[in-house]
Parts: C-alpha cells; sequence; structure tokens
C-alpha cells in the first residue's frame, strides 16, 4: 500500500476540548495499521482507533495489489480532526478525475464543517492548487512531468 499524508488545520477552536491525552500519538497509528493492514478498509479501521486528535490530517490510502479498474477499495481518504475520524472510498473519484489531489482542505463535508473550512470561506475544488492541478493534469504524460508540476506548486 502507499499512504499519503497532508496536514488539516483546525479553525473551530472548539474541538481542542476532544484532544485525548489517553490515546496513542498520531505517528504510532500509522505505524500501526501499516504493519497490520492488508488493505484500505483494514488501514482506515485501525488508524481509527486511539484518536489523540491531535496532527490532524487528511490520509489517501492506496491498495497497489488491485487490479486496474477494481471498482471499491483501492483509493481510501482518511480524515481525522479532535474527536472525529471519517473514511470514505474514494476510488470513484480517483477514476471520475484520473488523479486525487490534497489540498490541505478537508474533504468530507461533516469534517469541512466541524473544523471550520466553511466558515473560513475554503472551497475544495475551488482551492488555487485544485484549479491548477486540474488545469496542468491533461499535461502530464511522464513521472517527470508530474514531479515538475509538484517541484512548481
Amino acid at each position: 500500500m502507499v499512504i499519503t499524508e497532508t496536514s488539516l488545520a483546525i479553525y473551530n477552536k472548539t474541538l481542542y476540548k476532544d484532544l485525548n491525552p489517553e490515546s496513542l500519538p498520531t505517528w504510532l497509528r500509522v505505524n500501526l495499521a501499516n504493519m497490520i493492514a492488508d488493505d484500505t478498509d483494514t488501514w482506515a479501521k485501525e488508524f481509527s482507533k486511539f484518536n489523540s486528535g491531535t496532527h490532524n490530517a487528511q490520509w489517501l490510502v492506496v491498495d497497489m495489489k488491485l487490479t486496474p479498474g477494481a471498482s471499491a477499495n483501492v483509493v481510501r481518504m482518511v480524515e481525522q480532526i479532535p474527536g472525529f475520524i471519517t473514511d470514505l472510498d474514494v476510488t470513484d473519484l480517483m477514476y471520475e478525475h484520473g488523479y486525487l489531489g490534497s489540498y490541505n482542505i478537508a474533504y468530507n463535508p461533516y469534517i469541512f464543517d466541524v473544523a471550520g473550512y466553511r466558515e473560513q470561506g475554503f472551497s475544495y475544488w475551488g482551492d488555487l492548487r485544485a484549479v491548477l492541478l486540474k488545469e496542468a493534469e491533461p499535461e502530464i504524460k511522464t513521472a517527470e512531468d508530474a514531479l515538475n508540476l509538484i517541484v512548481s506548486n
């Protein structure tokens, strides 16, 4: 599996009351999920245990052993804020767009609202990096093209 992480800001400061000191740090939960899981669903379930509410992030978990064209659980998006973890199978979204971007903005509508992104005027698809990636994506033909875009971003 391949796992990426993008930090999420917490604009709703009342969520900090849900920090849990009797939990496991994020780095440990990630390592445990990586060792235990053999699919995206299991990774999300294992990672979600003992949420501390610290190092809040969006995780993209890709199951590389599934055959191209698999209809579900190829890509799972896990988002964590204090007191909440959501996970979505975003395989269809990846197929629809041809890629998945991560912009330091919550995608899950619940996390987006509760963490305060809407109140701050953010838009997942309207984020400047999302717009730039959508415009550049048709021109990306090689790994070097993708790397050049990432470096310029």
